[in-house]
């Protein structure tokens, strides 16, 4: 958890978790709405699938 955060620093997190996954593989990352979560944040990155729940369904992520 940090005190902020933003778009960029979203990227960052989602290439450094690229960079871990190995070859073959992919990783699944569910996020919710927050405005940082956009659907554009993984496309560079080929081995990241973004699941994002709607605010219907926030009582499922605890």
């Amino acid at each position: 958890m940090v005190p902020w955060t933003s778009k960029e620093a979203m990227i960052l997190y989602l290439r450094l978790i690229s960079e871990v996954t190995e070859a073959d593989r992919h990783t699944v990352v569910i996020m919710d709405g927050a405005g940082w979560h956009t659907d554009s944040i993984a496309d560079e990155l080929s081995n990241v699938i973004l699941i994002k729940f709607s605010s219907i369904h926030q009582g499922l992520i605890r």
